[in-house]
């Protein structure tokens, strides 16, 4: 949350390198694993196979997750 108790990303420079390194090491360990954030799992309410902002349960993890670690490492959200 922001000063104002929105939802915004306020990770470090140093937390986002460590997500980083877990997540690569993580999916090292666990080929094939699906990575994404709470958010990426809300359903389609309206079926279009896109879960948009509007659909969105909770704003966590307030980043997009498929942006911030691409797709290359088998990241589907």
């Amino acid at each position: 949350l922001d000063c104002h108790g929105r939802p915004a990303d306020t990770r470090t420079l140093a937390q986002r390198a460590t997500l980083h390194l877990l997540v690569h090491q993580l999916l090292e360990t666990f080929p094939g694993s699906r990575v994404c954030g709470h958010r990426d799992l809300s359903p389609d309410r309206n079926g279009n196979g896109e879960i948009e902002p509007e659909e969105w349960i909770k704003a966590c993890p307030c980043f997009e997750v498929k942006t911030e670690f691409g797709t290359s490492s088998h990241i589907e959200a």
